[in-house]
């Protein structure tokens, strides 16, 4: 999302500090632009089981490869699109005590499972690694953007940026 601002200013649009504010305060938007990578967790029964079984065994290239591929690529995007609004409503019910009706609570502890909030974590984690990765190794921009990678190259006292903690499954 900054990178997009800074795209703006660049070509000479000026932007407020309330702009800016604005921009960043939607929640499901930041979780949108930080999102790097999609994860699908099944076992071998499910549908998705058995298309990812499938998809597996089959001959790449082949009529039944294909067909679970696109079927499959059907599914990741469809998980791609809810994947902000998910996280979203998954961080909100986890840190959040309140009223939900008159006899109803959200209580963080009923909401979620240990091991949802491990998935929720670790997913969150792994596309924090990767775009850690991107802003620690400029090089990986100088492809797309290259006065973008110049910039981060002549930023030599640019902040750190701390190592995800390995999590522990539950």
């Amino acid at each position: 999302m900054l990178l997009d601002l800074r795209r703006k200013v660049l070509r000479g649009d000026r932007l407020t500090v309330e702009q800016i504010r604005t921009c960043c305060g939607d929640h499901v938007r930041k979780q949108e632009a930080g999102q790097m990578s999609t994860v699908m967790r099944t076992d071998k029964y499910s549908g998705l089981g058995k298309l990812l079984q499938t998809r597996a065994s089959a001959k790449p290239g082949s009529k039944k490869w294909k067909a679970a591929d696109e079927q499959i690529e059907k599914l990741d995007r469809q998980k791609a699109r809810r994947a902000p609004g998910d996280r979203h409503k998954q961080r909100m019910s986890a840190l959040y005590v309140d009223a939900l009706a008159p006899d109803r609570w959200n209580r963080p502890i009923n909401e979620i499972s240990v091991t949802a909030a491990f998935d929720y974590l670790q997913n969150a984690a792994n596309d924090y690694s990767l775009q850690r990765d991107r802003y620690t190794n400029p090089e990986i921009y100088k492809p797309d953007d290259s006065e973008f990678y110049t910039a981060l190259e002549k930023w030599t006292d640019r902040p750190t940026l701390a190592h995800p903690e390995p999590l522990l499954p539950p």
